[in-house]
């Protein structure tokens, strides 16, 4: 009896032990399926561009954020409420073809980001120019579709996370389309017919006074205006939407102006360097580049609604 006694009491510590053994597998397994927290990633946003035929801006960028991270583009408030995420994945990522969140891929993403939403007062959408400020963060964890938005969690975890601003600037192109949504409006018909009227009032007195010193003097006094331009083109940057222009203002190489082109006023054609151009646009104020060698750059910058090419300019031009 004694001897079985003896074996008994390792088995029933063994049975024990497996026992705990198995408590302390459903503990760890039960820690390990607990819902992940929801986390805000800053990102860094490597191109703007407009999109032809209406007004979003295509964004691309990277960021530290895990695959799959859901990107949003929002104004900054103090309320939660007022913060509202005005982008959407490219012609529907989750494979719909609707609108759905842009999301993370190897570190990159791309978006469309609507500028109607984005800028919200329609006093500033309907100016060339102006320029709304905004958050571009990846939020991972983050279980609502893109129909509920932002919820006021998500906002102050944005706002805490304090990103770094990015500029998206009204283009010629974006306030033409929102104007024609205006237009097509039934019941905002007469409204709209008076705002595009003055608008089209206004882009007809293109300011010749206005000195290229003065201009780079004082850029800001000037961000907005309608002014008219003519100089030699000194490079030529093409895109399938864009064209960039670096020209020199009656012919002087010290009076350097960026010109950038919505294509669609091309109507088809080219320019190239050397061609004696004369621009009219909207001051965007300063714009800033990185020459080849490095060296940062920062001269005014004018966002095209015309321009008229002489053909090569002469070789006394300037002279």
């Amino acid at each position: 009896m004694k001897r079985r006694t003896l074996f008994a009491l390792p088995v029933i510590s063994l049975a024990l032990l497996l026992t705990a053994c198995g408590g302390s597998s459903s503990s760890s397994s039960s820690s390990s399926s607990q819902k992940k927290t929801m986390e805000v990633y800053t990102t860094k946003v490597t191109s703007i561009k407009v999109m032809p035929d209406d007004s979003d801006w295509k964004i691309t960028g990277t960021t530290d954020a895990p695959d799959g991270s859901k990107i949003a583009v929002t104004r900054l408030s103090d309320d939660p409420l007022d913060m509202e995420n005005s982008c959407e994945g490219i012609d529907g990522e989750d494979g719909t073809g609707n609108a759905s969140w842009p999301k993370v891929k190897n570190g990159k993403f791309t978006a469309l980001v609507d500028a109607i939403d984005l800028v919200g007062d329609p006093d500033n959408y309907t100016k060339v120019g102006y320029t709304q400020k905004a958050a571009v963060v990846a939020i991972s964890n983050y279980s609502k579709s893109w129909s509920d938005g932002l919820t006021s969690k998500a906002a102050k975890a944005i706002n805490k996370a304090n990103p770094k601003m990015v500029k998206f600037t009204l283009s010629s192109s974006q306030v033409k389309y929102i104007d024609s949504l205006d237009d097509d409006d039934s019941s905002d018909k007469s409204s709209s017919s008076s705002s595009s009227s003055s608008s089209s009032s206004k882009a007809k007195n293109y300011r010749t006074d206005v000195s290229y010193d003065s201009l780079a003097r004082d850029p800001k006094t000037y961000k907005g205006e309608y002014l008219q331009y003519t100089g030699e083109v000194m490079q030529v940057l093409e895109d399938d939407s864009y064209t960039d222009l670096r020209i020199a203002v009656n012919g002087n190489y010290d009076d350097v102006l960026y010109v950038e082109l919505d294509n669609s006023i091309l109507h088809g054609k080219r320019i190239l360097e050397d061609d004696l151009v004369t621009v009219k646009g909207v001051s965007a104020g300063i714009i800033s580049y990185k020459a080849t060698s490095g060296t940062k750059i920062s001269i005014p910058g004018l966002e095209a609604t015309e321009i008229t090419d002489s053909g090569t300019a002469p070789d006394d031009y300037g002279e």
